[in-house]
């Protein structure tokens, strides 16, 4: 897609590259152009990037809904994946749990190997 706009005034791109190695995301800027990297699959390039801190934002959010007594769960995580925000939020969410004295195997965690309508579908 980036190749096809390059004869075009382009002000800068923001890119989530969660596939894609340094020197891929290199070949995609444009020359002279800025980039804004999204999410916690950025490789180290001299540049702009934006993340969330998944393990915190997933504790705080969890321990508000122990707060007002909500019955929850945790669905769709990918375990598989060392560093994923699907690992991430899990775990900030067993963190709530083990801080409010819950057995996380108590609680349904509803784990998947990829995020896609086969695989939600299975579980269904």
């Amino acid at each position: 897609m980036v190749e096809g706009l390059r004869g075009r005034l382009i002000d800068g791109l923001i890119y989530s590259p969660s596939a894609l190695s340094a020197s891929d995301i290199a070949e995609l800027r444009p020359q002279g152009s800025p980039m804004i990297l999204l999410g916690e699959h950025v490789p180290d390039l001299a540049g702009d990037s934006v993340a969330i801190d998944y393990e915190a934002a997933s504790l705080q959010m969890t321990e508000h809904l122990l707060t007002i007594d909500r019955q929850i769960a945790a669905i769709g995580i990918q375990r598989n994946l060392a560093v994923d925000a699907s690992h991430l939020r899990a775990a900030g969410f067993d963190a709530a749990l083990a801080g409010a004295t819950i057995d996380p195997l108590g609680v349904p965690h509803l784990e998947v190997d990829a995020f896609t309508r086969a695989e939600g579908a299975g579980h269904g």
